[in-house]
């Protein structure tokens, strides 16, 4: 009877090496070959066989079974048998960092502590469960060693000292392959490599978006109630805060009182408006958490809250969100095609804001090269309870027409067919595929 032939790779090694015949008798199993391993191995030398698991080349996850027979396995140079073995006594802790969200992974330090990492690390965060995003991790300490292979991350952990505890701690960030935190661009990024606006490198060749201009004709007919309310609202929050708006933590009471009366405004006649805040979103090029965005039947507008000193980063990180949401609008469209089947051309729109400082930003058309359109600042005064209402109409202006639009779009033809007169809005927003209107604010 001829033996099996076995090709065996210790985990973390380059290449697999056959494993001498005298190891392999006719009813050897799995935990035979451990013991004869650790017996005649120097990189075993200090395992015992039950510290030995095996694993096939292309799942590094579930172990086989001990019991198996040799005879029963299939492995050739390329797809050997993986050993998986322990290195140290010590446990591996890894402080993992994603979209804001922390979480503490506990592992032995074996040569498969990488492989064990990635699949907790994925179990753990649902965003990067989808097979399109392929991740990788950088140490938060400094943001640019890049781990994103078993050698590389082996070589950190030989480096690592053991803390009083005996253990190996790793601070690390998770970043999504081919893309970037939405937080992350800057804005010549944006307009060169995201938006293919070549000529323009910074805010000031951003062509203007005359927002007032384009709603001077609409009234949102707010009650008297609904302001009283929204004044009554915004002075209370100034009060408080002692006429100042220190952080961003502190604009969002402001912004909130904005967001919540327009989209409370128009939800009366467009019930299935809703608003969101800190939901994530993920597009081709950026990923991350949304401020707050206003949905119906499509991303209608997309807030960003920014620093104060930093809002031309908070513009920049708006548009890659908008682009996102334009991706989504757009659908299963070509890439090039920019029109609806009305003529207009696909939207969406975004809002900076600081709490006090407001700009208004427009995306349209295809997303090989989209317009885009930024607004003068809106500059609110507290003090004059009067600008924060002209804001206020602006931001339900826009919801307003957008809604407006896309009902008569979503009327015209949903996914499903031709929509009947007596069907109400809820039920023709659950007639076709939820697409999500957004307003981006950045909160600077």
């Amino acid at each position: 009877m001829s033996r099996t032939t076995l090709w065996i790779l210790p985990e973390g090694r380059k290449s697999a090496t056959r494993c001498p015949s005298k190891y392999i008798e006719p009813d050897s199993r799995l935990d035979d070959l451990a013991s004869h391993l650790c017996e005649n191995q120097k990189y075993l030398k200090d395992a015992e066989p039950n510290d030995i698991e095996f694993f096939s080349y292309d799942d590094r996850i579930q172990p086989m079974r001990m019991s198996t027979p040799l005879s029963n396995l299939c492995t050739t140079d390329n797809s050997p048998l993986v050993v998986r073995y322990p290195l140290t006594e010590s446990a591996v802790v890894a402080n993992v960092r994603f979209l804001g969200s922390s979480t503490e992974i506990r592992l032995t330090h074996s040569s498969g502590t990488w492989h064990m990492l990635v699949n907790k690390t994925k179990a753990r965060y649902e965003n990067l469960q989808d097979g399109n995003n392929s991740f990788y991790y950088v140490d938060q300490e400094t943001e640019k060693k890049i781990i994103d292979e078993e050698f590389v991350f082996n070589d950190l952990l030989r480096k690592t000292s053991a803390n009083k505890e005996d253990e190996l701690v790793l601070d690390l960030l998770v970043r999504i392959k081919g893309k970037k935190a939405y937080a992350d661009w800057n804005i010549n990024e944006v307009l060169k490599d995201v938006l293919r606006q070549e000529s323009r490198t910074t805010i000031a060749h951003i062509p203007q978006f005359n927002i007032e201009s384009k709603f001077s004709n609409m009234d949102p007919r707010f009650t008297k109630d609904e302001i009283d309310r929204f004044a009554a609202n915004i002075e209370a929050n100034w009060r408080i805060f002692k006429k100042s708006i220190p952080n961003e933590a502190s604009a969002r009471f402001f912004i909130d009182s904005f967001m919540s009366s327009a989209v409370s405004h128009v939800n009366r006649e467009h019930s299935s408006m809703r608003l969101g805040v800190e939901e994530v979103l993920d597009g081709t090029r950026g990923y991350g958490y949304l401020d707050y965005l206003v949905e119906c039947y499509e991303i209608v507008v997309l807030v960003t809250v920014a620093k104060l000193e930093e809002i031309q980063k908070g513009i920049a990180q708006n548009l890659v969100q908008l682009h996102t949401a334009l991706e989504q609008s757009l659908g299963k469209r070509k890439r090039g095609e920019d029109v609806r089947k009305d003529g207009g051309l696909h939207e969406v729109y975004g809002i900076v804001t600081t709490g006090e400082i407001w700009r208004f930003l427009r995306l349209a058309g295809c997303l090989t090269k989209p317009e885009i359109g930024l607004s003068q600042e809106f500059i609110c005064d507290f003090d004059e309870v009067g600008n924060a209402k002209s804001i206020l109409r602006l931001i339900t202006c826009l919801l307003k027409s957008r809604a407006d639009i896309l009902k008569a779009e979503t009327e015209k033809s949903g996914e499903s067919g031709e929509v009947e007169q007596d069907d109400t809005e809820e039920r023709l927003a659950q007639r076709v595929r939820t697409k999500r209107f957004e307003i981006s604010l950045v909160s600077l």
